[in-house]
């Protein structure tokens, strides 16, 4: 038989189904709790399967716990390094209190003009660390062109934060402020989200 489960966990509720050749065989809801996701996983997995051993073909995750906490602005405070280069005021990118702008340019056909100053980056992240900031962003103007500089300053701050996100990972689009918001919302959420992805991994462990 192919089974498949799908959960789905939201800020109240996780809700589970149990799928056998693709017909639902089983349905289930318990209160998700937000301190012990790990637990509420377990019991909507032992609720869906009463015991049973099944062959998992797949299993399907869905989750609002991003978005609510977007919502409510409970994200992680995020330690952002760019590098905006020449041509643009950098204060227009300055999106939040732990923004340290990164000298040094890559061009618009990728080439480099001049390094990005190292010693600075490292005494930043210094700085952001001692505050208690976990999360880090790193974004350069062309990364979508050549992201050495982002892997460079990556490797700078190494170590120092928890979870990091590089622009050029996250669009390959040259759209500059878009990609700086975007990565300071992927670092914002990465924690919350590892925590929804290890109660999950944990809860299927548990079969």
């Amino acid at each position: 038989m192919a089974y498949i489960i799908g959960i789905d966990i939201g800020g109240t509720h996780a809700d589970g189904v149990l799928l056998e050749n693709e017909r639902v065989v089983a349905r289930q809801k318990v209160p998700a709790d937000q301190d012990n996701l790990v637990n509420s996983v377990i019991i909507l997995l032992g609720r869906l399967l009463e015991g049973e051993m099944v062959s998992l073909t797949r299993v399907q995750l869905s989750t609002t716990l991003c978005t609510n906490a977007i919502v409510r602005n409970v994200v992680d405070p995020v330690a952002m390094f760019i590098q905006a280069g020449p041509g643009m005021n950098p204060e227009f990118l300055n999106c939040g209190e732990h923004v340290h702008f990164v000298d040094g340019v890559i061009d618009h056909r990728g080439h480099i003009l001049r390094k990005p100053d190292i010693n600075s980056v490292r005494s930043a992240a210094d700085r952001f660390a001692r505050d208690g900031i976990v999360s880090a962003g790193i974004v350069t103007k062309f990364s979508h062109r050549n992201h050495l500089h982002e892997q460079q300053i990556a490797d700078a701050v190494a170590g120092r934060f928890e979870y990091s996100s590089l622009g050029h990972r996250i669009s390959g689009l040259p759209n500059f402020p878009r990609r700086v918001y975007t990565t300071l919302l992927n670092s914002a959420l990465k924690r919350p989200f590892s925590h929804f992805k290890t109660a999950v991994e944990t809860g299927l462990a548990e079969l």
